[in-house]
């Protein structure tokens, strides 16, 4: 599987840390740069208590575009991957979650 950068975004942190995020598709084109808002991301961990090991982590990425990015979302487990940096060394990396509509009818 291949995957070509596609946005990306670099912008500090309130301990003026230097953070990238990277967003890539299986779908060759111009990576550009996206905006994101003022609580940019957050990044939660899922353990039952300190003293287990970490069992999944999950990140949520604000971005402000007025644009409809269609090409990240996908049914695919594994066709978009999110990498972030923080001063130039891999913090976390996932991939996105696949697209699921369901509305309730009568």
């Amino acid at each position: 599987m291949s995957y070509y950068l596609r946005y990306y975004s670099d912008f500090k942190d309130r301990d003026n840390n230097s953070l990238r995020l990277e967003i890539y598709t299986q779908t060759n084109g111009t990576a550009s740069e996206v905006k994101l808002l003022s609580d940019a991301m957050s990044i939660e961990y899922s353990a039952d208590s300190i003293f287990q090991p970490l069992r999944t982590s999950g990140a949520s990425i604000n971005i402000f575009t007025e644009d409809l990015l269609t090409n990240i979302f996908s049914g695919g487990r594994f066709d978009t991957l999110v990498k972030i940096y923080r001063n130039s060394t891999l913090f976390w990396a996932g991939y996105a979650t696949p697209n699921i509509y369901s509305q309730s009818y009568v």
